[in-house]
Order: structure tokens, then sequence, then C-alpha cells
């Protein structure tokens, strides 16, 4: 049977600026299996980039809250490498979207790939209070190891420079491995073994962190998997079945 996505555009002020949200419902809204908050990687068209994605979710009986980025899609202002002003935008834009569609608060999870992953995995930190689990998938958990990596392509560490600077401060309170101790919700972490643009040991290493912690978390290193994992198997083998078991 074919479902028909729509979906509402929000653009919640923020400071001086606006930050981008769009919001799908499930074909049962307002009854849904959860809502799922999907963050995007490096792709300047923000959320909009994610809407294939998130067809499978909404199939799947989920809503949908795709943020953009401070910077990216219609999200204004200048990008600052998800640092605090990205993190402190999304969460005043999913008050605002949980409020007006009058969500269960109750059964919401963070999903974020590359550099939306280390978004979600700071928001799962910092805010754990909206979160029941979480999913990061090929993201890089401690962003001065990341920028020390030669592995990857130059001006990624181009635009760390210009978008978060490079002290001391500036790469803690962008990297989420330092403060694994505040998540408190399920956590699974999804990377491709052979991954040359974010690199598989990151995953590993914030996994263990986690796990030291008592932490709820699962690690998939796909083999074979390159930076960019997706297809019917994964979604079908470990993140269905994990938001199905945990919201």
């Amino acid at each position: 049977m074919k479902t028909t996505i729509s979906f509402d555009q929000f653009l919640h002020p923020y400071e001086d600026e606006n930050i981008e949200l769009l919001f799908l419902p499930s074909p049962q809204f307002p009854e849904s299996n959860g809502t799922v908050v999907y963050i995007h990687g490096f792709c300047n068209f923000g959320a909009w980039d994610m809407l294939f994605m998130a067809q499978h979710l909404v199939r799947q009986g989920y809503n949908v809250i795709l943020p953009s980025q401070c910077g990216f899609g219609y999200s204004n202002g200048p990008r600052d490498y998800y640092g605090p002003k990205t993190i402190s935008g999304i969460v005043d834009g999913l008050k605002e979207v949980i409020e007006e569609k009058e969500l269960n608060s109750h059964r919401i999870a963070v999903y974020g790939l590359s550099r939306g992953a280390s978004v979600a995995a700071l928001l799962a930190m910092r805010h754990p209070h909206f979160f029941k689990a979480a999913i990061f998938q090929a993201g890089a958990y401690d962003l001065r190891k990341y920028y020390e990596w030669n592995g990857k392509d130059e001006g990624i560490n181009k635009n760390i420079e210009k978008e978060a600077g490079l002290s001391d401060e500036a790469f803690r309170e962008r990297s989420a491995i330092f403060e694994a101790e505040k998540i408190s919700c399920p956590v699974l972490i999804l990377h491709g073994a052979e991954d040359d643009n974010i690199p598989p040991s990151l995953a590993v290493e914030f996994a263990e962190k986690l796990k030291k912690f008592g932490k709820d978390c699962t690690l998939h290193l796909v083999p074979g998997g390159g930076h960019q994992i997706s297809g019917p198997e994964l979604r079908r083998e470990h993140m269905f079945p994990f938001l199905e078991e945990k919201l």
C-alpha cells in the first residue's frame, strides 16, 4: 500500500535567527509508535536532504522531526560545527514542535548521521529528559582526535578551524566522550568498519566509555562498510528492532 508523505515546516526564532525543523506525521497521527528526531550530516540542504530516509521511519509508524543545523537548509546564521548554538537552537525548536503537535514526550528518540551523530550524542547527554533512545551513526565523538587524524579530507579540518576554532574549550564542548556518564537512555552505535572519513576507532572508544559507566549501549561495526552505511538490511536488522524495543 502506498503511503502519502506530508510534512509541516517550522522556522523557530532563535536569538536573531531561525532554526528550521520539518515535521512528518505517522500515517496514524495523532497515534504513532513514537517520534524520531533525525539529524543530518554535512549537506547544504540540511533537513531536506533527509526526507528519503525519513519516509522509511514514517512508514514504520513513527513521527519524524528533521532539524536543520545552524547554517544548513533554512536555518540561518553561521555554522558552529555542532557547537552550543546548534545544540541550544535544536532543543528550542523541538520544544515548539512537541508542544504544537501535542506529541508524547515520553516516546522520543534521537538519531543522527555523521556530523548529526555527534549532535545527537550531545543532545542525549545534555538534555536526557527529552530522549528515550538514541542512535548514533558514523559520528566523531572526540573532536580533537578527529581533527588530528590524517586520514580524512583536508577540507574537514578547515571547517573545524573556521566554525569551532582550536581552543581546548571548543574541542571539549563538542566531544561527547567527555560526558558519557550523563547519558540515561539506551544507545545504538552504527559505524562502517572501513569508514575512511571518520575512523571506526572513535565509535569503539565511545562505546567502551559508555559501557564503563554501565550504560545500555550496543555497537555494530558494519563489515566492509564505508562512511555511508544504509540500506534495508541495516534498517531491518538493527535500527527498526532497536526503536521498536526501546520506544
